[in-house]
């Protein structure tokens, strides 16, 4: 017994060492092991919260990504659901007509070919006539390898129709992106509208791509009242242009301008025929740079319209019209003067070659057909 009193009593010195110990030490905030030991606890504990909050975003973005693939999925549905619906106007056919642009020599005639854009392999592109109040769909397909547009010029029609068929965008010379509308090579756009009041308009790309019609994008499009008391008996339109022929390798030809009538110069422009007693009305675009005078010989040209202007009332007789950069004039002519006449201009640069040969540039055979 004697013998563990002692040890009893330095247990409990130590007790109260180490109680005093651990005192000091929670006033000193704790030893820096335990610290390093805390710190190292709260950082785990951190970094797990921030896994998991990383986790959590990562799920929303994958669910946001979801959202806007859907919502691009239902709009491309829509997109394809409104180029197929019927248009207004129930119990209407739509009068659909496909424009393929695309690239092709052409043959101006006396072994004059130049290198052009067409609608349809052909210049001008095809005759579209419609009537007001009537379902259109006009498809441009783009087989070119830049982009394209198309404008109805002289129709009146809503923005999201005329010429406008997406935003996308493209590089100026700096760099900076811009605001741009076109369709893409390889790309399918359907115009839909409901022409509402007559017109005499062609159809071309649209002004950021205007260097494109003078090569040859161009065709008339022409709106017929609805309700004609006066329909001419013939219709034809005519586009003067001015088409740049390049320069033969083999031949050593020179790169020259040529005036040409529906991508054709003279005299290898086909002949206008009509019979005796016929109303033929003449739909004439000036898309040259130059200042035409057009003259018929042996008859009068009764002026229908002028630039998109109303039916004039009453008619405006002429025998010389004269068509400006960019003008357009609708004229009919009574056929009663039977022979063979010309259709062509009055200044001699413009039917004759640089070499003053004759016929050359704008310049048709006007002519009776044989009874």
């Amino acid at each position: 017994m004697s013998s563990q009193v002692p040890k009893l009593g330095q247990a409990k010195t130590v007790a109260r060492a180490l109680a005093g110990l651990l005192s000091l030490l929670t006033l000193l905030g704790g030893s820096p092991a335990m610290a390093q030991f805390n710190e190292v606890d709260d950082l785990a504990a951190e970094q797990a919260k921030e896994k998991q909050e990383l986790e959590k975003m990562k799920q929303e973005l994958r669910s946001i990504k979801g959202e806007v693939n859907d919502a691009m999925r239902s709009m491309s549905e829509l997109t394809q659901t409104m180029q197929e619906r019927p248009m207004a106007g129930a119990g209407q056919a739509v009068h659909e007509v496909h424009l393929f642009a695309k690239e092709k020599d052409i043959d101006l005639g006396g072994g004059k070919k130049a290198h052009c854009l067409t609608y349809n392999g052909q210049v001008p592109g095809p005759e579209v006539h419609l009537k007001e109040g009537e379902p259109t769909r006009i498809v441009l397909h783009n087989e070119l390898t830049v982009p394209t547009s198309l404008h109805f010029h002289g129709l009146v029609l809503p923005h999201t129709v005329d010429g406008l068929p997406r935003a996308g965008t493209a590089a100026t010379k700096d760099s900076q992106p811009k605001s741009e509308r076109y369709l893409r090579p390889g790309e399918i756009y359907a115009y839909q509208f409901i022409p509402t009041v007559q017109a005499s308009g062609y159809y071309h790309p649209q002004v950021m791509h205007l260097k494109q019609r003078d090569l040859g994008l161009y065709g008339a499009v022409i709106v017929h009242p609805r309700l004609n008391s006066r329909s001419p008996d013939q219709e034809l339109s005519l586009f003067i242009n001015k088409v740049t022929v390049a320069a033969g390798k083999e031949s050593g030809q020179k790169a020259q301008d040529v005036l040409v009538i529906n991508g054709k110069t003279a005299p290898h422009i086909p002949a206008i025929e009509t019979s005796p007693g016929k109303r033929l009305r003449l739909h004439i675009f000036n898309l040259s740079d130059q200042a035409v005078p057009l003259h018929l010989s042996g008859h009068r040209l009764e002026v229908v319209a002028s630039n998109g202007s109303d039916p004039l009332e009453p008619h405006v007789i002429r025998d010389t019209v004269n068509l400006n950069p960019s003008d357009r004039v609708v004229v009919d002519i009574l056929a009663d003067n039977p022979g063979v006449w010309s259709l062509a201009s009055d200044r001699p640069n413009q039917v004759s070659d640089k070499e003053g040969n004759f016929p050359s540039g704008l310049a048709v055979v006007f002519k009776y057909k044989v009874q």
